[in-house]
């Protein structure tokens, strides 16, 4: 038995990204009775300023014990950065979080990002816990780009392909960011801090492991295992024979560039005539923007092919898939894990994406599932014509692999707390910044 402290950057009640939800799916395996665990699920509240935290910087969360909350202020003097994931912790919110580390008394700390816990709770709970054995899953590659999405500046004119950036250097940060030298610096100096406070680190894929051990000198031993599958739902609840599943196709994800769903869409445009349907969940889109950005689709909305919801949250991906034959990932930022590949795979679902990157990792082109080159609208619109051959669809589907079950994962996440070796990595946390050269890339 164990005392475990989660501390992540949201709690999926508020935020439906992937990287919540995860953290919550193990919080939740782990205190399951049978485990024999004490665990704590500790995350951000963000509030404008101090003051609005009322005097209580920690609160449960829906009456709870084992779920807390902790004020985090946004804006004005002292507001937590996003641009280096620094906030100055309120000496009230230090004497709080000392008390419940008192009465948890945590054996181990699991953090799911730094965004929005900073970089300075996580060295302040080091200190609090010594002996403790610290573990973080990375969820994304903000700490390797201030950007947070890998992806060259649009302002450069760059067509998609060509946006994806392999790391940071001191011209392409200032090219993005407009940040002088010795600012990004200091940024890669406080997560070199963050990881010399830690003794292990998990990535959900082998290439986010690969961009972090580019860019930082100093990262402790790091471990792949990619995230559980928490949920019942099986190739068995969808349906495998419905005439026509395979001309079926649906995106699931937020409507901003990186997602590209305005590459799927033009693919779309280009494969009207041949009465292909396009299912599309994505929080805010309207029949209306999608008619000012692509006109050209007006009649298959008209005509009911292509469909609109606003919804994303992960029941409302599952009660959907059944009814598609295939699910589009057409990013054109570096993806780390997407849980919809996860649900599309345990519904026995092949998917659609670019090649490449971590998803790379997940879909082999002609196995379960096909490739593209990402950005590339036009060969985008051939694959999807590839996929409407009944027969591609079913070799595809016969080589979908479920993903792990929550409880597997949590088992072999457990042997990975007790691979850790406590203060194998760490530094103290007083070196100096580093002088031009020292550290990796500036």
């Amino acid at each position: 038995m164990a005392s475990i402290l989660v501390v992540a950057h949201g709690h999926p009640d508020m935020n439906v990204g992937g990287g919540e939800k995860a953290a919550y799916d193990e919080f939740t395996e782990l205190s399951r009775g049978a485990r024999g665990h004490d665990c704590v699920f500790l995350f951000p509240r963000p509030v404008e300023h101090a003051a609005a935290a009322g005097g209580r910087w920690l609160l449960p969360y829906a009456g709870g014990r084992n779920e807390l909350s902790f004020a985090l202020a946004t804006i004005g003097a002292g507001a937590y950065s996003v641009f280096d994931d620094r906030w100055e912790l309120p000496a009230a919110l230090r004497s709080e979080l000392a008390a419940l580390v008192e009465r948890v008394r945590p054996s181990v700390v699991h953090f799911h990002h730094y965004y929005q816990v900073s970089i300075d709770l996580i060295v302040h709970l080091r200190a609090l816990l010594p002996e403790a054995t610290f573990v973080m899953t990375l969820h994304d590659y903000k700490a390797v780009c201030p950007t947070g999405y890998l992806l060259k500046s649009e302002a450069l004119g760059l067509a998609n392909h060509s946006r994806r950036c392999l790391g940071p250097t001191p011209d392409g940060c200032f090219t993005c960011t407009r940040a002088d030298t010795a600012r990004l610096r200091r940024r890669v100096h406080g997560y070199e801090q963050m990881f010399d406070s830690l003794d292990l680190v998990v990535t959900p894929n082998g290439f986010l492991g690969e961009r972090f051990a580019a860019a930082f000198s100093r990262l402790p031993p790091v471990v792949h295992l990619d995230y559980g599958y928490a949920t019942c739902a099986t190739s068995a609840d969808a349906p495998e024979a419905t005439t026509g599943l395979e001309r079926r196709f649906g995106f699931f994800g937020r409507a901003i560039p990186e997602k590209g769903l305005d590459s799927l869409l033009t693919a779309y445009a280009l494969m009207t005539n041949r009465g292909l349907r396009l299912h599309i969940s994505s929080p805010g889109i309207t029949a209306q923007s999608v008619a000012d950005s692509h006109p050209e689709l007006c009649g298959p909305m008209a005509a009911g092919l292509l469909t609109l919801a606003g919804d994303d949250r992960p029941a409302d991906t599952r009660r959907r898939i059944p009814s598609l034959g295939w699910i589009v990932v057409p990013s054109i930022w570096w993806e780390n894990s997407p849980l919809v590949i996860q649900e599309a795979f345990a519904l026995g679902r092949p998917v659609i994406c670019a090649a490449g990157d971590a998803l790379a990792e997940k879909v082999a082109d002609g196995v379960n599932g096909l490739t593209y080159t990402v950005g590339d609208s036009e060969e985008l619109a051939v694959r999807l014509a590839e996929a409407t051959d009944r027969d591609t669809w079913n070799r595809m589907r016969a080589g979908v692999i479920a993903p792990q079950p929550i409880a597997a994962h949590c088992d072999e996440l457990e042997r990975i707390y007790g691979m850790a070796v406590p203060g194998l990595n760490r530094g103290d946390g007083t070196d100096p910044i580093p002088e031009e050269g020292d550290s990796k890339w500036c």
